[in-house]
């Protein structure tokens, strides 16, 4: 890939501020090496970059930045994820949504390289990560523009094998219904139809046939007893005293059988979801932890602050 200059931007919220960015950045710049611009530029261009609070005005500092963007020859990355990258963390009619982290580049970094930025999910932070994703092959040749091929996709660690599809169409034994048995919390409170999961065990030499069959006409028939999918709503207070919708947290009590079919397809998706799921995604997945991104990050900051 050679040399390039890597430009890691958080923008103030106050116009001036930013016009001293844009000055130092046009020094930065330079048409002798790919160069590449990111971050959170606290700055919006359009109406569509932006959902709830005031109605947006293309004030002085957006135009400022867009002709900083024009005289530098930058273009702005193509996206995929969600559009918005800031939220206020409110809900209802106060809640705010902005676009306001974005990646350029100049021609060179674009001459023989696919760009794309991925937006991935807000986690602890008010702001989207942003991923700048370098894709094998060039994105003007003729074999990917005319032909279309699709040579290489999915990438194979991307995609599940013969065994994985043998997995998702395996009838239902009686031993794998057991074993998800086993694997439920008898201290749990019954749900609407007051059946837990210390009945089903206590008298499971009796009902465990029916459960089979139960079980194996959703999986082969696709469709679930509707009866099945009831649920009790019960409020959890949060505080000693509640007064008021907030002090309390919502819980749903879902059947017991129908918490045992989407154990059994937990058990199913667990053998291959990691295979699905791109490494971005490190919550919810075995194996992989949050503290994987932070250490990442820890790396990536460290090593902008050598130069």
């Amino acid at each position: 890939m050679g040399r390039w200059r890597v430009a890691t931007v958080y923008g103030g919220k106050e116009a001036v501020h930013r016009r001293l960015l844009w000055e130092k950045l046009d020094e930065f710049g330079s048409n002798s090496h790919p160069l590449v611009v990111g971050g959170d530029f606290n700055c919006i261009f359009a109406k569509e970059d932006k959902r709830g609070g005031r109605p947006f005005r293309f004030s002085q500092g957006a135009r400022e930045m867009s002709s900083f963007v024009e005289r530098s020859n930058l273009h702005e990355v193509s996206v995929s994820g969600p559009r918005f990258t800031w939220c206020n963390n409110k809900d209802g009619n106060v809640k705010i949504l902005e676009r306001l982290d974005r990646c350029y580049v100049n021609p060179l970094a674009l001459k023989n390289n696919r760009l794309v930025l991925r937006h991935l999910s807000r986690v602890a932070s008010d702001h989207c990560p942003i991923l700048l994703n370098f894709l094998e092959g060039n994105v003007f040749s003729d074999k990917i523009i005319r032909k279309g091929s699709l040579n290489g996709w999915p990438f194979s660690n991307n995609s599940i094998d013969e065994k994985d599809r043998e997995w998702l169409t395996k009838v239902l034994s009686l031993e794998d219904l057991e074993m998800v048995m086993l694997q439920t919390t008898d201290s749990i409170a019954p749900r609407n139809d007051g059946v837990s999961y210390s009945f089903m065990k206590s008298y499971w030499n009796i009902i465990k046939k029916y459960c089979w069959y139960a079980a194996n006409q959703f999986f082969r028939l696709g469709k679930m007893n509707v009866e099945w999918k009831e649920t009790i709503l019960v409020l959890i207070p949060k505080v000693l005293e509640p007064a008021i919708p907030n002090h309390y947290r919502p819980i749903r009590l879902c059947r017991s059988i129908y918490k045992v079919m989407a154990r059994i397809l937990l058990n199913i998706m667990k053998l291959m979801i990691h295979k699905l799921v791109f490494m971005e995604q490190a919550a919810f997945i075995n194996g992989r932890s949050l503290g994987d991104h932070i250490l990442v990050a820890q790396e990536a900051f460290s090593k902008v602050q050598e130069f």
